[in-house]
């Protein structure tokens, strides 16, 4: 097997943990989301209030499709591609006009976006595009090797949802 198949396992599962962790938290927040997409993306309230769970749902679906297998993890990176890609056009859209976009991003619900989280996205839209590049299908790894690769991608995520903070701190300490 190639380097390339290992990362784009890891990446399976990344984009599968960052899904998951962006429909838990959307559900947790779940009025928070709501109203911003009223107030940031000025969609009519009763548009929100249906595309609200439409998109947690999704979110969930893709997680599940990504990091079971069970449905076509293809077909699952591409419809996350055309998320993140879509959300990211919009939101680069809004800050362009001076809006304040408050995107409600893994459960945040007074930050406006930054441009880390903007950096964040366009790593998810590559890591993405490098999966459906170079993953292959039936790509079968040993429990041990899927597990050690699941958990780097938990570490990799956890990291990645978390950069605007970590650059934030690395900043204020003098690091950058």
């Amino acid at each position: 097997m190639t380097i390339s198949l290992y990362f784009s396992e890891i990446i399976r599962f990344f984009v599968g943990f960052v899904l998951l962790t962006a429909a838990w938290s959307k559900t947790r927040t779940y009025q928070q989301f709501t109203i911003s997409l009223v107030t940031s993306f000025h969609l009519p309230k009763t548009l929100s209030k249906l595309f609200s769970p439409l998109l947690i749902l999704l979110e969930y679906a893709l997680a599940l499709a990504l990091l079971t297998q069970l449905f076509n993890p293809q077909l699952a990176m591409q419809v996350s591609l055309a998320l993140f890609s879509t959300f990211t056009s919009v939101a680069i859209f809004l800050l362009i006009r001076h809006e304040v976009v408050k995107c409600n991003c893994f459960g945040e619900e007074s930050r406006p976006i930054s441009i880390f989280d903007l950096i964040r996205n366009l790593g998810f839209i590559v890591a993405i595009i490098f999966y459906l590049f170079y993953a292959k299908a039936n790509t079968n790894f040993s429990l041990e090797v899927s597990s050690l690769l699941a958990t780097l991608a938990v570490i990799i995520t956890i990291i990645t949802i978390n950069f605007h903070d970590l650059v934030s701190i690395l900043k204020s300490r003098g690091l950058n």
